[in-house]
């Protein structure tokens, strides 16, 4: 109790070298820990799921004539089943799933309107992913009309009612489902996303979601399997497509896709975000921007500390003369320490607190995402790296002062030492300075970007209007709109495909599609190199980057495009 009280009076004593360790510890904390929480929020992803090391996914290549494309994640429909006929060993549970995360669907209970993420999926959803049922039975996702919820999403549209049995509507095309179940809301570092899970087996379904469970369509699926304990996916990977070949139509598959072959390969999906290569050089951009502002924090502490050594070298010599040993020393320097970093931390998490929605902007996740029980080891060996450097150091310099300094005046002399630090400090500053110059040229580029179009005063939002037309109108005559036009998808982000074929018929490439009405463009503001904007049912403008798939010539790109029925070109953007 000795050390701690004279801790306490050494931080009172030195208020002005108190304020600014922890206003220096502070900062530092501020900003290593929002770092280091976000990059165990990354390595965490997708391990929330039961047992998720025995979770793959599918990643499907195809083999045309140009050559071998990438893998990518998608699969045809059937390609659980026969993993689950052939693979009775090794593969417990499937699930073919439809995941569009990507825009939230319309859900209606009443007459209040929500929106959400909706998923399809088959009936062995829930037994292959491993997330936990809260209420309901798994079985029932077998039937046509179920509809599964999350805990959070059942509670905002039933307000604490069993929602059980309750009918609602979900989709453009309003379709009838029952909820069967409740189950446990995912957390954000996943990579699917799911308010609501529906029956793949809807009668409806293929209507609405444009998918087809044959071999020939096109692999607008997601397959997930669970491994039985010790099973080896090496085993699937090396067979699995020798039995494929006995079920693909290969010759359809070509006519409708240009396709030779389809290779189907299996991965880790905790690992399938890792392996995005922005994600890895983002992790280790964090990491090293976290370690070293620590560091600097750190050994700034520590620069401060051992410069009051002079004036501090007398009160020790008394401590000795008074029976305090090396180990009592240190102790105080120990328990100073702790006090002022404990102050610091309080003051990071006053600034995390308040500043909530900015680092939620910057971070894209949650404060409770970030630091859920998950995340928090990172920021906690953050702040003891802090503060063993911070203590170890001035504690065994300070514990080693000779009593005889209580009888004379104590000169430093030897300042050799003191290099090592302030070349470190130095660096590590000069680290920080040039990471915060190159983000900042990035965010100004990125910020911007010429995008091919207007992004001033542009504002988008994904409805379902059941009069279009006249939803439009009254948009348009709202004081402060200048124009309104609608879309199938936002303009960065289509999602419907058409494949282009010669006039010989054979399979070029697939781009992607945006539908929209006749003045969206000009809406937009989308510059065109040539030609007009689309004005009629059946013209489409095309970019530059189809342009130059057609070898950079153009009268062969409109004669592809004159070739599918009904698509005309009106203009290349």
């Amino acid at each position: 109790m000795k050390q701690i009280y004279y801790a306490l009076q050494n931080i009172i004593r030195g208020r002005s070298s108190t304020f600014i360790k922890v206003a220096s510890l502070s900062l530092g904390l501020f900003i290593s820990i929002i770092l280091f929480a976000r990059v165990a929020f990354e390595l965490n992803y997708d391990t929330w799921y039961k047992d998720s090391e025995q979770i793959y996914m599918t990643y499907n290549t195809m083999i045309d004539g140009v050559g071998t494309g990438e893998p990518i994640r998608a699969d045809i429909y059937p390609t659980v089943q026969i993993l689950l006929e052939h693979f009775p060993d090794h593969v417990e549970y499937g699930v073919p799933l439809k995941d569009y995360s990507f825009y939230k669907d319309v859900i209606k209970h009443g007459p209040h309107t929500y929106t959400g993420y909706i998923i399809t999926v088959d009936s062995l959803f829930f037994q292959t992913m491993g997330i936990p049922l809260i209420k309901g039975d798994i079985k029932d996702m077998a039937m046509p009309q179920a509809m599964f919820l999350s805990e959070s999403k059942a509670r905002e549209i039933f307000q604490g009612e069993d929602p059980i049995g309750k009918p609602l509507i979900a989709g453009v095309e309003e379709y009838d489902y029952i909820v069967k179940g409740i189950y446990a809301d995912m957390p954000e570092n996943v990579s699917l996303k799911a308010d609501a899970i529906i029956s793949v087996h809807h009668p409806m379904h293929l209507t609405w979601r444009n998918g087809k469970t044959d071999w020939t369509n096109g692999r607008n699926w997601n397959s997930y399997i669970r491994l039985k304990k010790g099973a080896d996916i090496d085993y699937i990977n090396q067979r699995i497509n020798t039995v494929i070949e006995n079920y693909l139509p290969t010759k359809e598959m070509y006519e409708l896709y240009g396709i030779d072959q389809m290779i189907v390969s299996f991965a880790p999906l905790k690992d399938y975000h890792l392996k995005d290569s922005k994600v890895r050089t983002m992790i280790y951009i964090m990491t090293l921007l976290g370690f070293f502002l620590l560091l600097t924090a750190s050994f700034n502490y520590t620069l401060i500390s051992i410069s009051s050594l002079p004036q501090r070298a007398k009160a020790i010599g008394v401590h000795k003369c008074n029976g305090a040993g090396a180990g009592s020393i240190f102790s105080m320097f120990f328990w100073e320490t702790f006090f002022v970093v404990l102050f610091s931390i309080s003051i990071a998490v006053f600034f995390i607190l308040n500043f909530q929605n900015p680092i939620e902007d910057m971070t894209g996740a949650t404060i409770n995402g970030l630091f859920s029980w998950q995340h928090i080891w990172a920021p906690s060996l953050a702040i003891i790296l802090l503060f063993l450097i911070g203590c170890i150091m001035p504690g065994h310099l300070f514990s080693s002062i000779p009593v005889t300094q209580v009888f004379r005046r104590y000169s430093e002399g030897k300042k050799h030492w003191k290099y090592p630090l302030l070349c470190m400090q130095f660096a590590g500053t000069a680290f920080l300075l040039g990471i915060v110059s190159v983000v900042f040229i990035q965010y100004q580029y990125a910020m911007n970007k010429d995008l091919g179009f207007d992004m001033n005063r542009l504002v988008c939002a994904n409805h379902s209007f059941d009069n279009p037309t006249n939803a439009l109108t009254n948009l348009r005559n709202l004081p402060y709109v200048e124009g309104a036009e609608n879309a199938s998808t936002d303009i960065l982000n289509p999602v419907m495909s058409l494949a282009i074929m010669d006039n010989n018929g054979n399979w070029m490439f697939t781009p992607r599609v945006h539908y929209a009405n006749e003045n969206f463009c000009k809406l937009v503001g989308l510059r065109l190199l040539s030609g007009r904007y689309p004005e009629r049912e059946g013209e489409v403008a095309v970019n530059t980057v189809d342009v130059e798939r057609t070898h950079g010539h153009h009268a062969i790109f409109q004669e592809i495009v004159a070739g599918i029925p009904g698509l005309h070109p009106a203009g290349i953007g």
